[in-house]
């Protein structure tokens, strides 16, 4: 990226004291808040004076959050597995909140993969479409084979929490895994996605990110068929909407199910219309994770958190929304 004689590389470079082969970068990428370093070292030793409001700032906030939220998933899951013999936790299943929450954090991880804090390189590309299917098909995955299970069932007229089989529940979710894995590993063979340089960015300077050589139809094909796979889970939500099994989960995987819909509804048509912009598409690519993530912790896990740690609290809040549903029946 800094070629030429050698006093003009003295006059306009400057070396990456500690990167192997010790590369060389313009001197305007100095103190400019993008890591282009591999080592870090242009953005050492700069005042905050020196340095330029960038997406940086953006992506260490991002990461800060994500690993905020990794922890706690972790929490949720010991307490979950510690708690396993408790009702609320085994009858909603604990091998399957487990897998949910699984799938949560390695959307969380996925994140770290997208967020621009330094050179990329081949594997980061490669692998950050691998996590986002893995962890989907983990999380909703698991969900909408339930709700299929939930209405199956009810077709059948034996609703029985005991047939909710996790070795049922697991074969759905690995079926949909192969299916993940054989689209991804054709895409990584055909056109592996690798970093470029754009000066598509806010600055105007030349930074790295992740693009495939060709029309990127595979990364599209992916993203097409999470959003059939949550159309099918919105439509067996509506199919078993009244069907209730083991006190609310029902519900709860249900209106998950349905506000994910909602939320990439709202996020898709943006990555399609910003897909030539490298820093609008993976703002908006971090945003979309976090908030599927999110939903899935605060519409299924928080409920069932509040009612085992703070019952008085879920009993209060119970009596609210019976409060609010029979006066908006009452007009």
């Amino acid at each position: 990226c800094c070629n030429g004689t050698p006093d003009q590389i003295n006059l306009y470079c400057f070396p990456c004291k500690f990167s192997p082969g010790r590369d060389f970068m313009l001197k305007s990428y100095q103190c400019d808040s993008f890591v282009d370093c591999e080592d870090g070292t242009d953005e050492l030793h700069c005042s905050i004076k020196d340095k330029q409001p960038s997406i940086i700032m953006l992506s260490v906030a991002i990461c800060v959050v994500v690993g905020i939220l990794i922890v706690a998933c972790v929490a949720i899951g010991v307490d979950v597995y510690i708690h396993r013999s408790e009702r609320i936790f085994r009858e909603n299943n604990v091998p399957f909140l487990l897998m949910i929450l699984t799938g949560v954090i390695i959307g969380y991880a996925s994140v770290f993969l997208f967020a621009q804090l330094g050179k990329l390189n081949d594997f980061i590309c490669g692998s950050q479409y691998w996590f986002i299917s893995v962890a989907f098909v983990l999380a909703f995955g698991s969900m909408i084979a339930k709700t299929y299970q939930v209405y199956a069932l009810h077709r059948e007229k034996s609703i029985n929490i005991t047939q909710f089989a996790n070795i049922t529940i697991i074969r759905y979710v690995a079926v949909a895994i192969a299916f993940e894995v054989i689209l991804l590993i054709i895409w990584t063979a055909y056109d592996r996605p690798r970093p470029f340089t754009s000066t598509n960015f806010f600055d105007g300077k030349e930074h790295y990110y992740c693009k495939n050589n060709h029309f990127n139809i595979f990364a599209i094909l992916l993203a097409v068929d999470k959003l059939v796979f949550i159309v099918v889970g919105v439509i067996l939500s509506f199919l078993s909407w009244r069907i209730d099994y083991s006190g609310n989960e029902a519900r709860e995987i249900r209106r998950t199910i349905v506000a994910a819909f909602l939320f990439a509804c709202g996020i898709f048509p943006f990555l399609l219309v910003f897909q030539k912009h490298p820093f609008v598409k993976v703002t908006l690519i971090c945003f979309g994770i976090l908030g599927l993530c999110s939903l899935i912790l605060c519409i299924y896990f928080l409920p069932k958190l509040i009612s085992f740690h703070l019952p008085g609290v879920a009993i209060k809040l119970s009596r609210m929304s019976k409060a609010y549903q029979s006066k908006g029946s009452g007009y």
